[in-house]
């Protein structure tokens, strides 16, 4: 994108469903990862 629309997308996400980025790592921690702090460097390193 040739401007910054992405991140206002991502807080207006974040507003509307009242969760934060911080709240989907830990249902992943918690769930499909299995307390695997390891795996957080698979799914979103870039």
């Amino acid at each position: 994108m040739p401007d910054e629309t992405h991140f206002l997308n991502a807080l207006k996400e974040s507003i509307e469903t009242g969760r934060t980025p911080a709240d989907e790592l830990l249902e992943e921690y918690h769930g499909a990862w299995g307390g695997d702090l390891d795996r957080i460097y698979a799914a979103h390193s870039y």
